[in-house]
């Protein structure tokens, strides 16, 4: 029925341990997530990891002084949701495992703090939903919408070009916009520094969104940029030009050029 200031401490700490006793339950996922992170080439869950847990320590104290009588009724949600984690663990189907976790973890929060608490159960239950290794499916949307602004500032740029489905061919050659220049990589870097600086700067969750997203466009337009580039760089020298092969660090020099821009924007957001 709330906090008083005399059990305050003695209330948030038995929370800690409930909630660490909770993660135990499902170490099976949580040991395999630094490997599934190495393996899939997104480093970035590590430190989506990290800022969680800093999270959930910082906000310690604001989340049992806004919790309010609970939601009871979402503990059935849980207990739906630990049901069906325990078979996707039985059958071994990582990535079903990893997805219902940040799901398992908010559901929790909700039915012990509350609605009251539902800005920081939802900033960091979502946060970490960057970690979880399904975004990939943004890459078939990520790759063609490549292929359509990049062919796109060619012709513009007065270069013939014929822009197929996931190529670009020019007089001197064609550009294949393969699954790895979709701009995954970039866009969740992009991402996770966009919500490291919300999180640590922005308190009104809607200016966190839209520092969010703006950092994730910036990722993506940095993307389209450094393929135009190279289809530049092919039709004014031939296809000659040894930057056309070794491309991956001026993707990351142009993202990070674009991220300073964006860094100041989100200062006036």
């Amino acid at each position: 029925e709330g906090l008083t200031p005399r059990n305050a401490e003695h209330e948030r700490t038995m929370l800690g341990w409930t909630f660490g006793v909770m993660l135990l339950c499902f170490w099976p996922t949580l040991i395999g997530l630094p490997g599934t992170w190495s393996a899939s080439y997104q480093e970035h869950g590590f430190f989506i990891g990290g800022l969680t847990l800093w999270l959930l320590w910082r906000d310690r104290h604001r989340l049992t002084d806004m919790a309010d009588e609970g939601l009871p009724d979402l503990l059935s949600v849980l207990a739906g949701l630990s049901l069906v984690w325990m078979c996707a663990a039985i059958m071994n189907v990582r990535l079903v495992q990893q997805g219902l976790l940040p799901l398992i973890v908010m559901s929790w929060g909700f039915a012990v703090f509350g609605w009251g608490a539902r800005r920081i159960v939802l900033a960091i239950g979502l946060t970490y939903l960057l970690a979880v290794p399904f975004w990939s499916f943004l890459v078939p949307v990520l790759q063609r919408t490549t292929v359509v602004a990049s062919g796109g500032a060619t012709q513009l740029a007065g270069i013939t070009a014929v822009i197929g489905y996931d190529y670009i061919q020019i007089s001197t050659g064609t550009f294949l916009v393969e699954e790895g220049c979709a701009g995954l990589n970039y866009l969740m870097g992009g991402l996770v520094l966009g919500a490291c600086y919300a999180h640590l700067f922005v308190e009104r969750w809607q200016t966190q969104l839209k520092i969010f997203l703006l950092a994730g466009a910036t990722s993506i337009v940095g993307n389209w940029i450094r393929v135009s580039v190279l289809i530049f760089l092919g039709e004014a020298t031939a296809m000659q030009s040894p930057y056309i092969e070794d491309h991956l660090w001026q993707g990351w020099a142009i993202f990070t050029a674009l991220m300073l821009p964006a860094y100041l924007l989100a200062r006036r957001i």
